[in-house]
This record gives C-alpha cells, sequence and structure tokens, in this order.
C-alpha cells in the first residue's frame, strides 16, 4: 500500500474526526480528506470528480493553495456533499444544511458529517453536550466528553492530560491524535486558561512520533512547527515575552533548509516578542516575508489597512488599502476591489471625521465618496454613522452633484452605484441641519429624480427607484421641514406607479406618499384621493390582508385627507367615506380600522350601513380579544374601546375581559405574545373611562370597578417580570434574553396611571418598587416616574432627584422646573439647588442651561468642589456646549480666582 493509499484508509474510517480538526490540514491532505468523504458516503455511486474539480497548486504541500470548481448536481446527496466540500475550502465555519430526510435516508448517514462540522465550530462554552446524544454523534461522542471534560476541569483548576487521553483511546493508533490535543488546547487558550493549553500543546508535542510514518512525514514536519510557535505564544502569556523570543529563536535557529514554515509564520511573533521584553536591539534582527502568489486574487486581502484603520493610523491604512487595490485592479478583480474600495472609503471618511474641527479636506471627502460609490457596497454604507456638524461643513451642493455624475457615469454600473447613493442621501438628509436647507432642498431632489428615472422594481424585489421612494418617506417622516421642497414631485410619482399596476411599487410609493400629505397642495391632494378610491374600486375581489390595500387605506386615513368627510356636500368626502366603510366591510384584515373610521365619520356619510354585518364585525372583535396566544388581540382590545358608542356595553366589557386574559396569560404562561402594546388600551381607559361609559351606556363607577379588576392580574405580571424580565418583548425568534426597555417604561406609566384612576395606588406602587430593584426592569420603571412629576402632599422628592439615573433625570427635568416654579421662594431655590447639583454630576447637555438659568433666577449658588471641577473639564471638551453653557455655570458656581479661566 503506497503513502496516498494509506493516508486515504485513515481518512476515510475516521473522516468526520479529521473534519472536526480539518484546519490544521495542508491543502494536499485537505484534498484527499474530501476524496475520502465523497468515497465513502457516496457508496460507489459518485465520485470526486463527479462533485467538482479540485486542483492543488504545485510546489511545497505546506504552501500549496486548493482551488474548487464544483460541478451541477440535481441528486440530493451529490449537491449535499458538492456542498460540503465547498464549506470546507471557503473555511468560513458554515454549515451544508441538510436536506429534509438526508440524514436518515442517505448511505452512511451524512447527518454526521453535519454533527463534525458543528463541533468543529463549538468552543467550551457554546458545547451542548444534551443535543450531541443522537445518532448523529456516534463516532464523536468521545471527542465530546472530551471537550466536556476539559471545560468542567478548567472551572476548579487545570486540565487533566491523563484523564482527556483516556477518554480519547480509540484514537491511540491514529495520527489524528494530536492534532485532537492541539484542538484541545487552543480551546483552553480561547477561554484564557493559558497553562492549561500548555499542558496539551505539550502533550501534542510528545504524541507526534505517531506521525513519523512516512506516509505523514510532511505534514509531522508542520505540526511541529505550529506546536512549537503555539507554545512559545502560550509561554508569552503564562511566562514572559523574553521567554516566549527563546523558544521562537530556537524554532527559526533549528528549522531545516526544507522547512519554511518557521521563517514564514513565526518571524513576526519573534520580533514582537523581542520587543515586548525590552530587547530593542532585536530591531535589526532579520525576518522572513513572504509573497503569496502575487497572481492569486485571493492572496490580495485588505487586512493590513483594516488593521491600521482599526487602530487610528490612517496614513498607513490607506497606503495599504491603495496597495491593494491597484494589485487587485491589475488582476482584474471585480467583486473584492469593490470590497476594498468600500473599505478604503470608509477609512478616508472615519479619517476626516476624527479630525475635524482641525483638518479639513474636501479633496479627500470626495475621494471618500468616490469610492463609496464606485464599491457599489449598499450594506457598508448603511452601517456608517454621520454626524450632522461634519454633514453641514462636507455635503453641499456641488458634493452632491458630483456624488451624481459619478453614479451615472457608466451605464453597467448605475444601478448599483444609485443604490448607494440613495443610501448616502438619506442618511445625510435625517441629520443634515436644519439650516442646511438648500443642500437639502438638492439633496431631496435627486432623491427625487432617482425615483422618477430608475426601476422601481428589480428581479421581482424593490429596484433602485422603489428604494429611492422609501428613502423619501423615511426622511420626509423624520425630516418634516424638508418636504416641501419636492412634495408635490413625490406625489406625481406616486400616481405614476399607481398607474403602472405594480402592486410592489404601488405600495412603496403610498407609503412613501403619506410624510408629505399635508404639504400637498388641496387640488394635488384631491387628485391624489380620486386616484388611490379609484385604484381600490378597480382591485380584485379577494385583497383581504393585501399590502397594497393596507397601503391605500393608511394613506387614506390621513388625519388631513379624512377632513374631506367632514362636510357632506363634498363629493369626493362622501365617495372617500363610503369606499373605505365598504372595504372595512369587506376585509376582515380591515375591521379593526372599521371602528377607528366610525369615531370620526358623520354617520350622514354612511347611513347605508349593513347593521348586521357590523355586529358581526363587533362579535369577531370580542372574539379575537379573548385570543390572547395572538398579537392581534391587542388590537381587538384597542378597536372596541376607541368606538364605544358602536361596540356598546358589551364590547366595552369584552375588551375589559380581553385585557385581563392577556395579563394573566403574561403572568402564568410566561409569554407576551399580545402584551407588548397591551398597555395602549389601558391608557386609553385611564385618559377616556368617562366618555366610554357614557359612549357605550355604562355607569362610570361600574367601569372604574370593572377596571379596578386589573390590579391582581397587573400585580401578578410585574411579580412574573421579576424573575423573567424579558417578558416584556414583542414576539421575535429567538427569544429575546433581555427586556424591551421602551416597553418596560410603557407598561409601568401606564400602570401608574391606571392605579391613579382607579384609587388602588398601593399594591401596584408596591410590586413596581420591588420590580424596581431588578437591574433589567430598573430603568424602565424609573423613567416612567420620572415623567409623570406632579405636585403632591410630600412635596419635591429630593432623594429621587439625588438617585436618578441620567435618562430618568433629564427625562423628568422639564416637569421637575415646572414643578418647582410653582413652590414658594424658599423651597424653589433648595429644589432647583437639589437639580442643578444632578445636573453637575450627570451632565453636560444643552438640557442643563434650563437648570442654571432657574438657578440665577433663584440666586443659587454652588460652591466649587471636585464635582464641579469635573463639570467644566467636560463642557469645556465639548465644542458645541462650551460657548453656550460656560456663561451659565460661571454664575451658578462660585470659583475662586485661581479657578477662573
Amino acid at each position: 500500500m503506497n503513502n496516498l493509499d494509506m493516508r486515504g484508509e485513515e481518512f476515510e474510517r475516521n473522516a468526520p474526526v479529521w473534519l472536526v480538526v480539518r484546519h490544521f490540514l495542508s491543502a494536499d491532505l485537505v484534498h484527499e480528506l474530501c476524496s475520502a468523504v465523497v468515497t465513502r458516503w457516496g457508496d460507489g455511486k459518485i465520485d470526486i470528480d463527479t462533485i467538482g474539480r479540485l486542483d492543488v497548486s504545485a510546489g511545497d504541500p505546506v504552501l500549496a493553495s486548493l482551488g474548487y470548481q464544483p460541478r451541477g448536481q440535481t441528486e440530493p446527496l451529490a449537491r449535499y456533499l458538492r456542498h460540503l466540500i465547498q464549506v470546507v475550502v471557503w473555511q468560513g465555519d458554515q454549515t451544508p444544511g441538510l436536506s429534509s430526510g438526508s440524514a436518515d435516508t442517505e448511505p452512511g448517514n451524512v447527518g454526521l458529517l453535519e454533527s463534525a462540522l458543528e463541533l468543529s465550530n463549538r468552543d467550551l462554552s457554546t458545547l451542548r453536550v444534551e443535543d450531541e446524544e443522537g445518532p448523529e454523534f456516534a463516532s464523536l461522542r468521545s471527542i465530546v466528553a472530551a471537550m466536556n471534560a476539559l471545560r468542567m476541569q478548567l472551572k476548579d483548576g487545570e486540565a487533566d492530560v491523563d484523564v482527556l487521553e483516556s477518554l480519547l483511546e480509540e484514537y491511540h493508533d491514529s495520527p489524528v491524535l494530536p492534532l485532537l490535543f492541539k484542538h484541545l488546547g487552543d480551546l483552553a487558550g480561547d477561554i484564557d486558561h493559558w497553562s492549561s493549553a500548555e499542558l496539551l500543546y505539550r502533550r501534542a508535542k510528545e504524541l507526534l512520533p505517531c506521525l513519523q510514518n512516512p506516509a505523514w512525514a510532511l505534514f509531522e514536519r508542520s505540526m511541529t512547527t505550529i506546536i512549537m510557535q503555539s507554545r512559545a505564544a502560550a509561554a508569552y502569556i503564562t511566562h514572559s515575552p523574553a521567554v516566549s523570543a527563546i523558544m521562537l529563536d530556537s524554532l527559526l535557529e533549528h528549522r531545516k533548509n526544507d522547512d519554511p514554515l518557521p521563517m514564514l509564520n513565526a518571524g513576526y511573533d519573534v520580533l514582537g516578542a523581542h520587543m515586548a521584553a525590552g530587547n530593542f536591539g532585536a530591531l535589526g534582527t532579520e525576518r522572513g516575508s513572504v509573497l503569496l502568489a502575487p497572481q492569486l486574487i485571493s492572496a490580495h486581502i485588505p487586512s493590513n489597512g483594516l488593521g491600521n484603520m482599526v487602530d487610528g493610523r490612517f496614513s498607513d491604512a490607506h497606503r495599504w488599502f491603495w496597495a491593494v487595490l491597484r494589485r487587485q485592479v491589475a488582476l482584474g478583480s471585480a467583486s473584492l476591489s469593490r470590497d476594498t474600495k468600500a473599505a478604503f472609503g470608509r477609512s478616508l471618511i472615519t479619517e476626516l471625521a476624527k479630525e475635524f474641527g482641525s483638518q479639513q479636506s474636501t479633496v479627500d471627502f470626495l475621494l471618500g465618496i468616490r469610492l463609496l460609490l464606485e464599491s457599489g457596497r449598499k450594506r457598508a454604507v448603511d452601517a456608517m454613522d454621520w454626524d450632522a456638524h461634519f454633514i453641514a461643513v462636507y455635503v453641499t451642493t456641488d458634493l452632491a452633484k458630483a456624488a451624481q455624475d459619478i453614479a451615472n457615469r457608466h451605464e453597467g454600473a448605475q444601478i448599483e452605484r444609485n443604490q448607494v447613493l440613495v443610501s448616502l442621501l438619506r442618511d445625510w438628509l435625517k441629520v443634515m441641519p436644519a439650516e442646511s436647507y438648500e443642500a437639502a432642498s438638492v439633496l431631496m431632489s435627486l432623491l427625487s429624480q432617482i425615483a422618477q428615472d430608475l426601476p422601481a422594481t428589480a428581479n421581482g424585489g424593490v429596484g433602485v427607484g422603489g428604494l429611492a421612494m422609501k428613502a423619501l418617506g423615511e426622511v420626509g417622516k423624520k425630516r418634516p421641514e424638508f418636504a416641501p421642497c419636492v412634495a408635490e414631485r413625490v406625489a406625481e410619482i406616486a400616481l405614476v406607479r399607481l398607474a403602472e399596476n405594480g402592486w410592489l411599487s404601488a405600495s412603496e410609493a403610498l407609503r412613501a406618499l403619506s410624510p408629505f400629505i399635508s404639504e400637498l397642495s388641496p387640488e394635488s391632494r384631491n387628485t391624489v384621493v380620486e386616484h388611490v378610491l379609484t385604484m381600490i374600486d378597480d382591485l380584485p375581489g379577494d385583497q383581504d390582508g393585501s399590502l397594497m390595500l393596507r397601503s391605500a387605506l393608511d394613506l387614506l386615513s390621513h388625519n388631513q385627507i379624512l377632513g374631506l368627510t367632514r362636510d357632506a356636500g363634498n363629493t369626493l368626502g362622501v365617495r372617500l367615506a363610503r369606499t373605505m366603510v365598504r372595504v372595512s366591510l369587506d376585509t376582515g384584515a380591515e375591521n379593526r380600522r372599521l371602528l377607528y373610521l366610525l369615531r370620526f365619520l358623520d354617520p350622514a356619510l354612511i347611513d347605508d350601513i349593513d347593521r348586521h354585518r357590523l355586529q358581526t364585525i363587533l362579535d369577531q372583535l370580542a372574539i379575537g380579544a379573548s385570543r390572547v396566544n395572538s398579537s392581534d388581540a391587542t388590537d381587538c382590545v384597542h378597536a372596541l374601546l376607541q368606538a364605544p358608542a358602536v361596540s356598546g356595553k358589551a364590547g366595552v366589557l369584552a375588551a375589559l375581559d380581553g385585557l385581563d386574559k392577556i395579563l394573566s396569560a403574561a403572568s402564568n404562561q410566561g409569554h407576551g405574545f399580545a402584551l407588548a402594546d397591551a398597555y395602549e388600551p389601558v391608557l386609553l381607559l385611564s385618559a377616556e373611562h368617562e366618555q366610554i361609559a357614557e359612549k357605550a351606556g355604562l355607569n362610570d363607577a361600574d367601569l372604574l370597578d370593572r377596571m379596578a379588576a386589573l390590579e391582581a392580574p397587573i400585580v401578578a405580571l410585574w411579580t412574573r417580570a421579576m424573575q423573567d424580565p424579558a417578558i416584556f418583548n414583542g414576539f421575535q425568534l429567538p427569544r429575546p434574553t433581555q427586556p424591551n426597555r421602551t416597553i418596560v417604561h410603557n407598561w409601568a406609566f401606564a400602570c401608574l396611571d391606571l392605579a391613579k384612576v382607579i384609587n388602588r395606588d398601593r399594591a401596584i406602587a408596591q410590586v413596581l418598587a420591588r420590580a424596581e430593584t431588578v437591574d433589567a426592569l430598573k430603568n424602565g420603571i424609573t423613567s416612567a416616574r420620572a415623567v409623570r412629576i406632579e405636585a403632591d402632599e410630600e412635596g419635591f422628592d429630593f432623594y429621587a432627584v439625588a438617585d436618578a439615573p441620567r435618562d430618568s433625570f433629564y427625562a423628568a427635568l422639564g416637569g421637575r422646573l415646572v414643578l418647582a416654579s410653582t413652590f414658594a421662594a424658599e423651597q424653589r431655590a433648595e429644589a432647583v439647588c437639589a437639580l442643578v447639583k444632578r445636573c453637575l454630576m450627570t451632565g453636560p447637555t444643552g438640557l442643563d442651561a434650563g437648570a442654571f438659568v432657574a438657578a440665577i433666577e433663584c440666586s443659587v449658588h454652588i460652591p466649587c468642589s471636585a464635582q464641579t471641577d469635573g463639570y467644566r473639564a467636560r463642557m469645556r471638551a465639548n465644542t458645541e456646549l462650551r460657548h453656550a453653557l460656560m456663561p451659565l455655570f460661571a454664575n451658578v458656581v462660585v470659583m475662586g480666582e485661581d479657578d477662573k479661566d
């Protein structure tokens, strides 16, 4: 048997185990392992050539590369094996994913291969022993046992090599054993147990003679180098850089002439170890360098540029990015060069942002934007953060027009470049200062032009024109002051989208148009309404829950459009009212909207409403309110309470029953499918219980009694939340492990509101006080208390001010200042003094100005202290706040002559 056959037999016999440690193998051995896997699992029907073409480059195997070109396959097992080899070559630690039933029905159980890949990705903290007892882990159980044993050993002390070796006894005669010990050592080092890693590396080195068989000789040579360098890395941490340097010097000194790996891998480490040890003479040490296959595109990656960018060494980063980019371009790279351009562009802009205020270069900014546009990497741009002051200086009308020219310079790249441009324009507009209206108008105009000129859809999804329209909607909603400059044009584009009859583009256009409705002329607004109503009339019959219909009704529900219905003599208003009521009656998904509409529409406009059908809807809403396993339950409760004159006594009581069940389900079953937004009907009841009772034909006292019955489930809810804070979340997969702070705040606020209305403050206040001691709930509850500041018989709570978290304090600052203004002079000065002291502790922010002005009006003066010195230092470091706050600060804080600037 020759060497190749001997290795093939070993790989085929222990293939799953070798897959776990495949990252140690050279390219030629990876090729052989893949061939063995296909031979064993292909069951004689599939061979490696059927799967794809694998080529190993010539030369020393240690330095060789492996190329893989998969072939098209239709048979499930062949497709899986093809993808598995691709995953191995990619080295991205993915898993191929099993096709349905393949683990049970295909020869040799490919689930074992999947399990091997999964196990190779696990560290000691993510190992799930309970999940790995199934048959798919049959030949890997000893490795799982060894990893679990190591995890337990490291909890109390060091690794026990003998125990681990006994668990791996079945591999005693296999050349994979030293690799398993090396892998265990790496896992120990991964969780910072480097002394145990040293022990395991040493044992791996002792086991290497099992690789001295001629079939494994070259691999034994490279593994010796890898293990010795790993031992030196561990020694650097556990002993000293000097010890590590000695070990690495020895490795380089004793390397064989035919072994390039020590020079290529350890050269940089030995220099670093000597420098860390204070041996500056090592600067003159000659160290090896490596030129990785210069004609291979994947050998040119921007890792050095990214590393220098992270370190803030931008000049070096830009030099490396350019060096890599020009080599990628020289080799004809189309994809990787775009990634490098994106990184290069971000680096240029990051440097400009960091030096903003001291250095400015419009040339470099334009270069950065050009590289981002040329990259076509929209996601890279979406991940960027922009500062308002930075944008105000750099994003000018000339810059915007230059960016447009770059985006449209070449037809082949126009789509991807405009995708990037849309993201840039959108994100700039979201933070652009209001005083930059001229530049904002140009940017809005560019967005609308892209929306108008480029396709709204592409390949069944949203096209560049659709992205631009969506961006316009986002900007219009977030920055309504910029809406007037393009409102009429956005309406025109939306009407064109409706005429095109593309449901996706039309739906996006309708949603985008909504923020601009207020800025349209009455004529344009009426034209939009007419077109949307006609579109609804022309829709096919079965549109229940369709995106198109929902978008249309959302737009028509805009307050300024519904205003048309207030005039019974307005023909368009009458048509609008009748259409919306008809559609809401006919469409189950829109039934809840009907009750909202009936709350505002003139009954004279809808006399022909089918009362029987309306009662059917009310009955369905009452049933839906009690289905606590559905997130729709809250919507049903809210709908019944929104129009009590329509839902009547039965509907209001059904809503309260549903709310009770939602609370009870959350506290008893621990899920909050309907809980997340159920605070809204609680707030509605608290604020409008008198009107609800009157319109529903209820006695207000009876309604309050029924509302008071919610006290017990609310107390139970917060009690449950103390053990499981994550109950305050909407439905998500996987289930969040922490609560949504906004939901906690909203629920605390609603409960405090309800407690006051039903005059049951004590029990709810007590449970909230206990819940507030839970770290995950504290901020949400504290902020809810803070924003409900009002005068009471106990007066101003100085302890609450002193102990309030920063966010909660500032959320309540305005309310507390207003409250303090109602006090007598002496008490007001005392209250303002407490507020100013807390500002000095937590600031500076612009909100501090209000407290300082109140202090000046009350003649409050704070003596100079370490706390005031700290505030002043932080304020002086903030160029935006320094000039605004310093005069106020100087009139409140009493500074000695030595303290003054």
